[in-house]
């Protein structure tokens, strides 16, 4: 990258965090919260103070009515009303049917309900513990919905107590009556036969493999997996449950007559290929986990619609024509600087960029783990994620992404004999590669696909200064694929690997599954294997994720790749959008977990007029 880049994009920033700055309110010390999004500090105003005046004190300035949340927090009391805005793909507005599993979810999310849920509580506004960085939820966030508790028995079977006092939308022919447990089971008996679904068994599979869901008391499911498995309480989040009467009408139901669910959100109209809209549920049960008394939700009425160029869409968000958008990191600084406004906050990569290396090579460079560390410390991570990525980008996502927070270790809390392996050290790097028997460095190739010359070529120059002479073998469209998977590259080949699960770096990519094809640096190690094995059969999932982070720790030693930060997007949202910190979701993808969040969401409505003239 030429400095001339490098200079503006420094430029960038520095402007936009001095009009930011220059955009905040006056703190009122006697009472005022602080609320850390990336990227930006907003210190929220307590109620204005009246100064003493000798002849005539000043009236009163009412500021927001403040309260206590659940978590100890001073926060500005919610409102109900309003209308929020976003944007939905034409794609995601085509199925409303919940049995298409995971591409129905952005109709399905604010409608229907799984048996459980991502705990709102224990997020940014809560305890702090998961950050919401992205749609993983692992087990020890998980609450119940409409199954109101559980108990594993084992890794196979797992006890529902289904919730009671739940009601249906009021619409024909439910009208909005109690949920029950036949409604669950019709519903799971009708994913059951359906190709699409997550659940679906072929005829030809035997009945002893199904899996199973079966009623043992009034208000009790026994849900039993036809083989052991720690995801089966994650499973449940793809079980979003209709009523039995819509299943067994629903080719009589108009379109949007069959979407009828439990959820916060009544759908009210659907436009093809344009929009949705719904409106709050009225009889909804849940309160606000963080107030409770609080029904929710908030916000009287969502509209998402379809803006097909992205360009277009970044004008509706400067202009004020949608409420929230996610925004690629290339155009986040541009955002920033146009729209001081705004909030925004960065997301974590659902994956990892790194250069794998033939490890299983005898005699060659990448099968000694100090030319593996060298390598690492000869690039300056914090660098690039600045000045490449305009600080748009993680350092520390592999093996275990940022999102992953039950297991994730950053690199503040790294032991010092890994925290180095981040820091910027070439003096160091030319040691252990004199130790590894390479003092004068040695030459070597890495193939790429097109995308990846610019941040291939910078790595380049930082390996040349440790004595490693890279040379960059460009591969285009399908040519490289068959180079990665053929393993037909003697030294090093970059790419994207993309990581939803905590584990699946550390079984798949490091030698804890030996069929992986997805293993590029073709690594042997019998401990990952014994790791593999192990945690399949924990059902504690504290125990589980110790063991994880545990062995996260151990695989990050051994630098079977050379790291590099991972891009990531960020989420803008105007300032009236309240409850709300930059969340990305509540699982357990981003169809089905991204518009969940907005039960917890409420606007500011006078705040928007204020500020955008717009109701």
């Amino acid at each position: 990258m030429s400095k001339k880049i490098i200079w503006l994009l420094l430029s960038f920033v520095l402007v936009a965090a001095l009009v930011l700055a220059s955009c905040q309110p006056a703190a009122v010390e006697e009472e005022k919260e602080t609320e850390t999004v990336t990227g930006k500090v907003v210190e929220k105003e307590g109620p204005a103070v009246e100064e003493e005046e000798e002849e005539e004190a000043a009236p009163a300035v009412k500021g927001p009515e403040m309260i206590t949340n659940a978590a100890g927090k001073l926060v500005e009391k919610p409102q109900y009303g309003g209308t929020c805005t976003f944007y939905m793909s034409a794609a995601a507005l085509e199925s409303i049917d919940p049995v298409r599993s995971a591409i129905s979810g952005w109709m399905c999310a604010p409608t229907y309900e799984t048996p459980v849920i991502v705990d709102w509580s224990m997020g940014p506004q809560g305890t702090g513990e998961n950050a919401f960085l992205g749609h993983y939820m692992d087990d020890v966030f998980l609450t119940g919905c409409l199954a109101e508790s559980w108990e594993i028995v084992d890794l196979s079977t797992i006890i529902l107590q289904i919730r009671q006092g739940v009601h249906w939308h009021d619409k024909p022919p439910v009208n909005g009556r109690e949920m029950t447990v036949d409604d669950i089971l019709a519903t799971f008996y009708r994913y059951q036969e359906n190709p699409l679904n997550t659940f679906y068994r072929p005829l030809d599979v035997p009945v002893e493999e199904w899996t199973t869901m079966e009623e043992t008391g009034p208000w009790e499911i026994t849900f039993k997996y036809y083989e052991p498995s720690t995801g089966m309480l994650g499973g449940l989040y793809w079980l979003p449950i209709t009523p039995k009467e819509a299943i067994e009408t629903w080719d009589h139901l108009r379109e949007i007559e069959r979407v009828i669910g439990t959820g916060p959100f009544v759908m009210t109209d659907i436009v093809t290929a344009s929009s949705v809209t719904w409106h709050r549920h009225p009889n909804y049960w849940m309160e606000d986990p963080l107030i409770p008394g609080n029904q929710l939700p908030y916000i009287e009425t969502l509209r998402g619609i379809d803006i097909p160029d992205y360009s277009t869409q970044l004008a509706a968000l400067r202009t004020h024509k949608l409420d929230i958008m996610g925004v690629g990191w290339e155009e986040a600084l541009t955002m920033m600087e146009t729209n001081p406004e705004l909030k925004y906050r960065l997301n974590s990569p659902s994956g990892a960029q790194v250069f794998f290396m033939r490890t299983d090579l005898e005699g060659t460079p990448w099968a000694n783990v100090k030319v593996r560390q060298a390598l690492n410390m000869a690039i300056d991570q914090p660098a690039i994620a600045q000045d490449f990525y305009g600080g748009m980008a993680f350092v520390n996502t592999w093996p275990i992404q940022p999102m992953h927070s039950a297991v994730y270790t950053p690199v503040e809390e790294l032991p010092d004999n890994l925290r180095w392996l981040y820091e910027y050290q070439p003096e160091k790097a030319k040691e252990l590669l004199a130790e590894a028997g390479y003092p004068n460095g040695f030459k070597c190739k890495v193939n790429i696909y097109a995308d990846a010359a610019d941040i291939t070529s910078i790595v380049k120059e930082y390996f040349m200064a440790v004595g490693v002479d890279m040379e960059i073998v460009v591969h285009e469209g399908g040519a490289f694929g068959a180079v990665i998977y053929g393993r037909q590259y003697e030294d090093m080949i970059y790419s994207y690997w993309g990581n939803a699960a905590p584990s699946s770096a550390l079984t798949h990519a490091h030698g804890g599954v030996p069929s992986s094809i997805y293993a590029f640096s073709n690594v042997v190690d019998p401990l990952a294997e014994e790791y593999t094995d192990a945690v399949k059969v924990i059902v504690d999932p504290e125990e589980r994720n110790a063991l994880t982070r545990a062995e996260n720790l151990r695989q990050m030693e051994l630098c079977w790749e050379v790291m590099l930060p991972a891009a990531s997007g960020y989420a803008f949202w105007g300032p009236w959008l309240k409850g709300f910190m930059g969340e990305v979701g509540v699982g357990p993808t981003a169809e089905m977990g991204t518009l969940g969040i907005y039960r917890y969401m409420w606007m500011d409505q006078d705040l928007k007029y204020e500020i955008t003239g717009q109701r």
